[in-house]
């Protein structure tokens, strides 16, 4: 299915309203109530997973107290219920979770108005993925029946959708600037959706007093990474082993084209990929100038790292940390999610993010045309 993704989106409804988060104590008080329960450890973690405390139920109770400079999403996970964490907008108020312990994500949760606005907004996500499942099924059985104009047309629905939330999406962040639920969206939606100018756009929307929130310091620093890596700027060089254990600098491919190719053995997406990439390397790393290709694997294991570039037939340079999501030169370009390519001159200066495909193949040949 060309345009429509695994991933489930979500749409706003109208009758969104801003906040004002104003604290109502120094700090905040989370009184976890968790019917049928008795003894288990519960961890209060934040957006990115950091422990802000835990503690053990007694009587199905708990209460967690500390202080916050601002509002952010957190998740109470239950031992042994895990996959059934519960996301509350945590801010420096009295708070009330109430939920039994065989339906921990129908909570009631009060106290934080931080969390109304996020609880209207987890609503219009419910309502928008029933429709995004109603495509996708459409998208299936005309598959299965052969229909190709129903599939372009229902592709071309998602495509329209996907379009229509994300102006919702940024309607919202605009509509509610002193809010870090805004902030938040930013920081856990609209940054994969839009360009750096847009991105710095909406950043700058936000009431300045959020300036010092983990959202808007998390995004500041993402667009300053984007700054420094973005088409027309020299490449930021890096050096990392191969499968033998040689180190490969990225500045000792100067002269031709070159594909970083950042990927893993895990990712289902880069190894359907790596097909198509095979042949377009065979057919022309030696035209032009020619081209060569940089694999950097965010892979942790070394056996199935170097098992997938043999299975795929990887014949071109291969380089990681096995450091996984942290691998150095993932973090210097600040990959967040991969396949991704950086395509870069021969004179170390980056082109373009992102190619892949015919669109990849097009460009590569435009460039090795021109200059063979």
């Amino acid at each position: 299915m060309n345009s429509i993704r695994v991933s489930i989106l979500f749409f706003l409804v109208l009758g969104l309203y801003s906040c004002s988060e104003k604290a109502t104590l120094e700090g905040y008080e989370l009184s976890f109530n968790l019917n049928g329960s008795d003894g288990q450890e519960v961890f209060l973690r934040d957006f990115r997973y950091e422990v802000l405390d835990s503690g053990i139920l007694e009587n199905g109770s708990i209460v967690f107290k500390g202080n916050l400079s601002h509002p952010k999403l957190s998740y109470l996970i239950v031992e042994g219920m895990e996959r059934e964490r519960l996301g509350v907008f945590l801010e420096n108020s009295r708070i009330e979770v109430k939920s039994n312990i065989d339906s921990l994500p129908d909570a009631n949760i009060s106290g934080s108005a931080a969390h109304e606005l996020y609880e209207k907004f987890l609503i219009a996500q419910a309502s928008m993925s029933k429709k995004y499942n109603e495509l996708y099924r459409a998208y299936n059985m005309a598959e299965e029946a052969g229909d190709s104009l129903a599939m372009t047309s229902i592709d071309q629905q998602w495509e329209d959708t996907e379009e229509e939330f994300k102006e919702w999406e940024k309607s919202f962040v605009f509509e509610n600037p002193t809010s870090t639920v805004a902030a938040h969206l930013i920081y856990r939606d609209l940054k994969y959706k839009v360009d750096l100018e847009e991105l710095r756009s909406l950043t700058e929307s936000l009431d300045p007093v959020l300036g010092s929130s983990d959202y808007v310091i998390l995004l500041n620093e993402r667009i300053a990474i984007l700054d420094k890596t973005k088409p027309g700027q020299p490449m930021l060089d890096f050096s990392q082993s191969d499968t033998s254990g040689n180190p490969i600098s990225s500045d000792s491919f100067r002269g031709k084209y070159l594909l970083v190719d950042f990927w893993a053995s895990w990712c289902g997406p880069c190894r359907r990929e790596n097909p198509n990439v095979v042949a377009m390397y065979n057919e022309l790393k030696d035209q032009g100038p020619g081209f060569e290709i940089l694999g950097v694997s965010f892979d942790k294991d070394r056996k199935k790292w170097i098992g997938a570039i043999h299975d795929d037939q990887l014949t071109w340079p291969q380089v990681s940390d096995l450091q996984g999501w942290d691998n150095a030169a993932g973090k210097l370009y600040g990959i967040e999610g991969i396949p991704h390519t950086l395509l870069v001159d021969p004179n170390g200066v980056i082109i373009e993010h992102k190619l892949r495909g015919e669109e990849l193949r097009k460009r590569l040949e435009e460039l090795l045309m021109t200059e063979g």
